[in-house]
C-alpha cells in the first residue's frame, strides 16, 4: 500500500490512531518492548531490511556497506525509514569524499620564501595562494 509520501507509514501508528491514542499516547507506544512484542525485531525481517538497506547504497555508490555495523553498535541510526540520524548523514559525506581524488599536494611554504600573493584561477572565481620572494 503506497501512502502520499511513498512508503512512509506506520501500522503502529495507525493502530494508535483507530483506537483513538492521542500524539503522546502513540509516541510512548514506539518503545523497545512493543517492537519485539511485534516482531519487528524477528531476524527475517532485520535481514530483509538489511539487505535492502546495503544494496541501496550499492546501488548508489554510497559507503553504506563500509559504516553500518558501526551505526548497528550504536543502537537506533534512523528516525524513519527515509529520516537517518546526523551521525549517519556524517559517515556517508566523509566516506563520499574519501573516495574521490584527493587534490595534488603542496609543499608547504616557509615565511623565508616571502609574502603571500593571491593569484586568481577560473576567471576569478578561485584563487590560490603561494609566497612569492619580494
Amino acid at each position: 500500500m503506497k501512502t502520499p509520501v511513498g512508503d512512509y507509514r506506520s501500522a503502529l501508528a495507525f493502530l494508535c490512531y483507530s483506537v483513538g491514542l492521542n500524539a503522546a499516547q502513540t509516541v510512548a507506544r514506539f518503545n523497545e518492548r512493543v517492537f519485539a512484542r511485534l516482531g519487528y525485531f524477528a531476524n527475517s525481517l532485520w535481514t530483509i531490511s538489511e539487505r535492502n538497506l546495503l544494496d541501496s547504497g550499492r546501488n548508489t555508490g554510497l559507503p553504506v556497506e563500509r559504516y553500518f555495523r558501526s551505526w548497528v553498535r550504536r543502537g537506533c541510526f534512523m528516525y524513519s525509514v527515509n529520516h537517518p540520524k546526523l551521525f549517519v548523514l556524517a559517515d556517508l559525506a566523509a566516506g563520499s569524499v574519501l573516495d574521490k581524488d584527493a587534490p595534488i599536494p603542496r609543499a608547504i611554504e616557509p615565511p623565508e620564501l616571502g609574502r603571500v600573493v593571491e593569484l586568481p584561477e577560473v576567471g576569478g572565481l578561485h584563487h590560490r595562494y603561494e609566497r612569492c620572494a619580494a
